[in-house]
C-alpha cells in the first residue's frame, strides 16, 4: 500500500505500471508473503502434534478438520443465498 497507494483498491488499478524498484518489491512482498503463509501452516501443524501428542499425520488430519467445520457452513449459506 506504501508503494501504489489507492490504485490496489480500484477495479481496474494499474500496479505493474510503476518503476522497475516498485514493482520488484510489490512481487518481493507477494512471494514473502506466500512463503510465509506456507511456514505459519507447517508452525500449525507442528504446534498441535507437539501440544495434543499427535502424529503429524494426524495433525495434519485434525487441522483439515477444523478448517472443514468453519468453510461448510459458510458455503452452505452462501448456496443457501444465492
Amino acid at each position: 500500500m506504501g508503494i501504489y497507494g489507492v490504485e490496489i483498491f480500484k477495479e481496474e488499478g494499474d500496479v505493474t505500471s510503476g518503476g522497475m524498484m516498485a514493482n520488484i518489491i510489490y512481487w518481493g512482498s507477494m512471494i514473502l508473503e506466500l512463503v510465509l503463509g506456507i511456514c505459519s501452516i507447517f508452525f500449525y501443524v507442528i504446534g498441535i502434534s507437539e501440544v495434543q501428542g499427535f502424529e503429524i499425520w494426524k495433525a495434519v488430519v485434525n487441522l483439515i478438520l477444523a478448517m472443514l467445520v468453519i468453510i461448510v457452513p459458510v458455503v452452505l449459506l452462501v448456496l443457501i443465498i444465492t
